[in-house]
């Protein structure tokens, strides 16, 4: 992989690990005020006002960490569902 396509590539990964942590964050704020983690993601689904943004659950850092194959396009893939999910982003 060339470096332009390399660094591209590092950027989407670096983005969506951080978008995931600030969404972790929120989901615990959500939980305290509303009892428990289950219970948050759960209000979160239904009503993402909810909380400063949105990503599905295929789009998590949890999700993407696990991918040993075809990586780049699961990667566009979580990228694209994000947009569609935050389009202020």
């Amino acid at each position: 992989m060339d470096t332009p396509k390399f660094k591209d590539y590092i950027q989407s990964l670096i983005f969506v690990k951080r978008l995931s942590d600030g969404l972790e964050d929120e989901v615990n704020r959500v939980a305290e005020k509303f009892g428990d983690e289950k219970t948050a993601k759960e209000l979160i689904a239904e009503d993402q006002t909810l909380v400063q943004f949105y990503i599905p659950d295929k789009a998590l850092w949890s999700e993407i960490r696990k991918l040993t194959s075809k990586v780049g396009e699961k990667l566009t893939e979580a990228m694209r569902a994000i947009a569609e999910e935050n389009p202020f982003l």
